[in-house]
């Protein structure tokens, strides 16, 4: 074989150089994307280890977004229906304390009238606190699919079904219940409790000892509830924190994984900027100004 076959064209010189160029050209522009976009890795080709995990990590943390959501639904429910419990019992200390009034011997059958009267007023607006909803839905409704858990005359007609929200992998919490387990089923309800002390502050005085301890129990049950209420809500305070640290803790996993170390992209940046320059130098020295310069 002659020794021509072995010569250097510049067309040959040419296509390497251009070659060498593009090359250090894509180093640079996918640096530039990176420091850009902010992260090390956006394609499964970068780093299929780490895309693998950033995967993993977002997957978890759409999870925990709609845990949050279930959360925020809870506590909504919950502290609706603790707002309504302590106005109920706001509302039947008052009927206490009208019940205490019409005991007194002093009071005539006519202001005794006037303290029925106040009990109907207020039996109307413990039938509106019955009938608080959230979101459209009566908190102590059950699954009810009306707006109301009472009707006009106090009858409940909600259903026995407690109305739950799961906030967490296998965990559950009941965050709407039958109003008959705050207000009592009949006859032993407050409405029931309500209607009896007005009309024995009209007509029969003497049954008004027995009326207040019938209108305790109920008090009491109001209490109860209460204090379920309360306990889920320190419940679900106490999944929120942990959530929460959870969630912080998923998106430093998942910046790990995939975005970049600034300091080290900008010096590799400079560094590929610089080799360019170095490349396009030395190409300019070896081949014709004609290509280097259709190259620049």
């Amino acid at each position: 074989m002659t020794s021509s076959a072995f010569r250097v064209t510049q067309q040959t010189m040419g296509a390497q150089s251009f070659a060498n160029l593009q090359a250090s050209l894509d180093r640079l522009q996918g640096l530039q994307e990176r420091l850009s976009s902010g992260k090390r890795v956006q394609r499964p080709s970068d780093d299929p280890t780490s895309m693998g995990a950033a995967l993993k990590y977002r997957t978890q943390l759409a999870r925990s977004a709609q845990y949050q959501r279930s959360i925020d639904d809870a506590q909504g429910w919950l502290g609706t229906a603790d707002t309504s419990l302590r106005n109920t019992n706001t509302l039947l200390q008052q009927v206490h304390d009208l019940v205490l009034q019409g005991m007194n011997a002093s009071v005539g059958p006519s202001q005794r009238q006037a303290i029925a009267s106040q009990v109907d007023e207020i039996g109307k607006s413990l039938l509106g606190v019955a009938n608080t909803t959230y979101l459209g839905r009566p908190v102590f409704g059950g699954t009810v699919a009306g707006t109301v858990a009472y009707g006009p005359a106090g009858q409940y007609v909600g259903d026995s079904v407690a109305v739950t929200r799961m906030v967490e992998e296998n965990t559950v919490v009941t965050v709407g219940f039958p109003g008959t387990q705050a207000f009592g089923s009949p006859p032993n309800d407050v409405f029931t409790a309500l209607a009896t002390i007005a009309a024995d502050l009209r007509s029969a005085p003497e049954n008004l000892g027995a009326d207040l301890g019938s209108l305790e129990q109920r008090m009491q049950s109001v209490l109860d509830a209460a204090g379920v209420v309360g306990a889920r809500e320190q419940t679900l305070e106490g999944i929120r924190s942990r959530a929460q640290e959870a969630d912080v803790s998923l998106r430093g996993s998942l910046s790990e994984a995939e975005d970049i170390d600034l300091p080290k992209a900008l010096m590799d940046l400079n560094l590929q900027q610089a080799a360019y320059q170095a490349a396009l130098a030395a190409t300019q020295r070896v081949i014709q100004p004609s290509l280097v310069d259709f190259l620049r």
